[in-house]
């Protein structure tokens, strides 16, 4: 008798301690807390031109130099240079395909190869440089905010 009583009391208190937390959290994820948008947010990446240098403050914070310290990836911000496909004209969706090549260089930076399926269906190949020791990669199947460096504040280069 005393058995079972204290499975029922277990049971029931574990149905408790479930109830309270399901409320907390509902509460703590209420559609307009910061705490809800920032378990919605999703990681920016902003797409550069190889050999098209960036002209915004924000960009130009974030690509990684020889030399240790880089900061992409800080704050949710990925900065990436694009090696196969076009770049989009305007901000969108993509899903993370791939990460590979991430071998950190003798200043730890990774110089990761990442696919993107964008929301109308092309694929992109940018390098994704960065401190993985710090921030972390691309993950496969992650949906990650797209926008070019324009989108961001670089100005576009003259034609010509």
């Amino acid at each position: 008798m005393k058995k079972t009583f204290a499975l029922g009391v277990s049971a029931a208190g574990a149905a408790l301690v479930a109830l309270l937390a399901w409320s907390a959290a509902e509460t703590f994820l209420a559609k307009d807390s910061p705490h809800a948008l920032a378990a919605r947010s999703l990681h920016t990446v902003i797409i550069t031109e190889r050999g098209k240098p960036a002209t915004s403050t924000l960009v130009l914070s974030r690509q990684c130099g020889l030399a240790p310290g880089c900061r992409n990836g800080a704050g949710g911000i990925d900065v990436v240079v694009l090696e196969e496909g076009a770049l989009p004209s305007r901000p969108t969706s993509a899903v993370v395909l791939t990460d590979t090549r991430c071998m950190p260089d003798r200043f730890g930076i990774s110089h990761c190869l990442n696919k993107l399926r964008l929301a109308d269906g092309a694929v992109l190949t940018v390098r994704h440089d960065h401190d993985m020791r710090r921030f972390a990669c691309l993950r496969p199947g992650e949906t990650v905010r797209i926008m070019s460096a324009y989108d961001a504040g670089s100005r576009r280069p003259a034609p010509g």
